[in-house]
C-alpha cells in the first residue's frame, strides 16, 4: 500500500521481483486511511485507477479484493474487471454483522 501512485508503483517492482504466482490488491478494507487512501466503499471511484496502475507494472496476474459494501457491487466488479483484474474476490466480512457462534 503506498501513499501516492508512485509509491504503488515502486511497491509492485518489488513484487515482481518474487517467486509469486499472483498478487492481490486489497480494497477492501479501510486500512489505508492514514495513507492518503480511503479504502473500503470509500474507494470505489478511484478502484479502476488503481488496477491500472498495478497492472501496468506487474508482472504476474492480479486479483482484486473488491468491498462488498457498495450500492452498486455490479459495477465495480465491471470497473475492475475492464482495467484489467484476472481475478476477484467480492466477499469480505460485511462492517456490523458479528455472528456468535
Amino acid at each position: 500500500m503506498g501513499s501516492n501512485p508512485e509509491e504503488w508503483e515502486e511497491l509492485y517492482d518489488v513484487i515482481n521481483g518474487t517467486e509469486a504466482d499472483m498478487c492481490k490488491l486489497n480494497i477492501s478494507c479501510p486500512f489505508a486511511v492514514d495513507t492518503g487512501f480511503k479504502m473500503d466503499a470509500g474507494a470505489i471511484a478511484i478502484t479502476a485507477k488503481l488496477v491500472n496502475i498495478v497492472k501496468k507494472k506487474l508482472s504476474i496476474p492480479l486479483s482484486v479484493k473488491i468491498t462488498p459494501q457498495t450500492p452498486n457491487l455490479m459495477d465495480v466488479a465491471k470497473r475492475v474487471e475492464l482495467a484489467g483484474a484476472d481475478a476477484l474476490t467480492v466477499q469480505g466480512r460485511l462492517s456490523g454483522i458479528m455472528i456468535e457462534y
